[in-house]
């Protein structure tokens, strides 16, 4: 099911300080980071005909500073994944999501965008495959100052296709403007160098 995104600040005792509604419908993938100064939330909202990833921004002392809105631009069903932290305190953090409406068959794709200060997608954009249909999604943190994903993807050379290849763990390491740093299969001596 879902329910309404209620945000309740807590003091340092735990007790129940201020608590704020920030609209919309959430299911399970509601998701928070948090600096010093504020918390990005963000989720897929049902409150639509079509679910949306959606955003808002709360500072320190429970103030909205962003109200709830759609993160990216609308392109049919979207499901939020996960929000990634910056890696430091003045880096970006990223939404992680997928169109569900765009799964290619025997994959997944999720879409990766820097966030700015109102918690909606700045223009830096990438993708990370997920090589299985069936569940199951890449494990994301932050890295030097962009996004680290260990997902499944095909293993295939330079000059090779991929088309067909049996996905294999991957890490993908893309910096702070979602550029591709590294995209490497792990390979482990015990399997005689296989992934």
């Amino acid at each position: 099911g879902t329910g309404a995104v209620t945000f309740d600040l807590l003091s340092s005792t735990g007790k129940p300080e201020k608590s704020l509604d920030l609209g919309g419908r959430a299911a399970l993938d509601l998701d928070l980071i948090a600096s010093s100064e504020s918390f990005v939330l963000a989720w897929s909202d049902h409150e639509q005909l079509e679910a949306r990833a959606v955003t808002a921004v709360v500072d320190a002392r429970g103030s909205v500073v962003s109200a709830a809105a759609p993160a990216v631009p609308a392109l049919g069903e979207q499901a939020v994944l996960s929000l990634v932290p910056g890696a430091g305190a003045t880096a970006a953090s990223f939404l992680v999501w997928e169109g569900l409406s765009e799964r290619p068959e025997g994959q997944r794709i999720f879409e990766v965008s820097a966030l700015g200060p109102n918690g909606r997608a700045s223009g830096a954009h990438s993708r990370v495959l997920f090589g299985r249909p069936d569940g199951g999604a890449p494990e994301l943190a932050p890295y030097a100052g962009g996004v680290a994903a260990l997902t499944l993807a095909p293993a295939c050379g330079v000059d090779e296709s991929c088309e067909g290849g049996l996905p294999v763990p991957t890490f993908v390491a893309l910096d702070s403007s979602l550029q591709v740093r590294a995209s490497e299969p792990l390979l482990l001596e015990a399997l005689g160098g296989r992934a």
